[in-house]
């Protein structure tokens, strides 16, 4: 009789214990599951055991207290997710048993109690990691480029060199003014055997100076000489001009230029600077020693005239005579359009021979107020009729 007041009091301890943990799990909101909408497919489809996608509950989800003793009041239902990634890949469903979270929803009110659904053993599954297919893009074929035609390439025209001429004159310049004695320094190649002629003529062309000297062995070679030339004039001024010549064995002149200066009687030397001692009449064809035949010759290369006097193209033999000869007037409009520069020229000339010899094309022009030459080029060649 004493164990039944104790056996009392404990059932009525577990009453109120239980009735606790009910009140307990009455104070949460109730989870509101939205019933899955799905087509006769989709559902004969989850029935089939297969791996599915379920969606993650978000971190902010209310954590579910399980009850002892009492039952849902609603059955757990089964969250089925199919998810389709392409036309090839298969459709992978999974059934899994999962305890909705208290979770307010649209159709609920804020403060409203339910009773929440117990936790009834839903094992975890991995959420699978969705693989992307890749999709083909199709492209329009890029248009056809038109066929390029071949066109023809233009050949350069390679621009000659023309070198320093066979004569230079350093100094004096052109119209220096000088008095006597003037100091002259030549540039030049004499050849083996050449003569070398230094003149100085008055305005009237009479002589005022002369010299010659004849190199041996070393006349293939450039040469640089000095000269101190002196002169005497009737007038206080007057126009001189300088001339250096260069003759082979034979006694033709082979190369010639000059430099027009003005001589004083008294007073101070004014010099000028040289110009740039250029070749003025460059040839390029016939080159040296060619053979020659049809009796013409045909001449090709650039000028830059020093003068307004006409250009002459000669043919003289090794004994001095005149075989055939042209000559050409510069084209003025050429001439300002060149600006002191070259213009290309090219002239046949004809030729009349018994017998094949030597001879020498010489290219030359004449002075405007002194006569003779100022300025002289050539070059042998082998005539053969």
């Amino acid at each position: 009789m004493t164990r039944l007041p104790r056996i009392t009091a404990a059932l009525a301890n577990l009453v109120g214990w239980i009735c606790l943990a009910a009140l307990v799990s009455g104070c949460y909101l109730p989870t509101t599951i939205e019933p899955n909408t799905l087509t006769p497919a989709q559902a004969s489809a989850s029935r089939t055991p297969a791996l599915a996608q379920v969606e993650q509950q978000p971190a902010s989800a209310t954590p579910v207290i399980s009850t002892l003793g009492f039952s849902s009041p609603s059955p757990t239902r089964g969250l089925s997710v199919s998810s389709t990634s392409g036309a090839n890949t298969p459709a992978a469903t999974s059934t899994a048993t999962a305890t909705p979270n208290a979770t307010p929803t649209a159709g609920s009110s804020t403060g409203a109690a339910a009773p929440a659904s117990p936790t009834a053993n839903a094992a975890p599954s991995a959420t699978p990691t969705p693989t992307s297919t890749p999709s083909l893009t199709l492209r329009n074929p890029a248009s056809p480029s038109p066929t390029r035609r071949p066109t023809r390439t233009p050949t350069p025209t390679r621009t000659p060199r023309i070198g320093y001429a066979r004569i230079g004159i350093q100094k004096p310049g052109p119209l220096s003014r000088l008095v006597s004695p003037i100091q002259a320094v030549v540039s030049l190649i004499p050849g083996i055997g050449g003569t070398v002629r230094i003149e100085l003529l008055g305005e009237d062309g009479r002589l005022l100076y002369r010299e010659e000297m004849t190199y041996g062995s070393s006349g293939d070679n450039r040469n640089v000489m000095t000269r101190s030339i002196d002169f005497e004039i009737p007038a206080v001024a007057e126009t001189g001009r300088l001339t250096v010549a260069v003759e082979d064995p034979d006694g033709l002149v082979i190369a010639l230029t000059s430099v027009d200066v003005i001589l004083l009687s008294m007073g101070e030397n004014d010099p000028n600077p040289s110009g740039d001692l250029l070749e003025p009449f460059f040839i390029q064809r016939p080159w040296s020693q060619q053979r020659i035949n049809d009796g013409t010759l045909t001449t090709v290369g650039l000028i830059r005239p020093v003068s307004e006097q006409p250009v002459y193209f000669e043919i003289i033999s090794s004994t001095g005579e005149t075989l055939g000869a042209r000559q050409m007037q510069p084209d003025p409009d050429l001439l300002e359009e060149a600006a002191g520069g070259y213009i290309p020229f090219e002239i046949d000339i004809p030729f009349t021979i018994s017998k094949a010899t030597w001879a020498r094309l010489v290219i030359r022009q004449v002075g405007a107020r002194l006569t003779g030459n100022i300025a002289l080029n050539s070059i042998q060649v082998y005539l053969a009729p």
